[in-house]
């Protein structure tokens, strides 16, 4: 599926307020556990996307 740059957009606004809100700072685990958590361990999607869909966003954003 292609992400549309919009949807990379509020995905990437998202994480950065989850991790004003819990102190953390960016990086590949605490992109896995925002993925894990907005997806709840994969069950649900964030945004129209899937945990690993959000995890490629994070990652291509580094």
């Amino acid at each position: 599926m292609t992400i549309t740059r919009a949807v990379a957009h509020l995905v990437k606004q998202g994480y950065h307020a989850w991790l004003h809100a819990l102190g953390l700072a960016p990086g590949p685990d605490a992109a896995r556990m925002f993925a894990d958590t907005m997806t709840d361990g994969g069950q649900h999607t964030y945004e129209s996307l899937r945990r690993s869909e959000v995890e490629k966003v994070l990652r291509d954003e580094s």
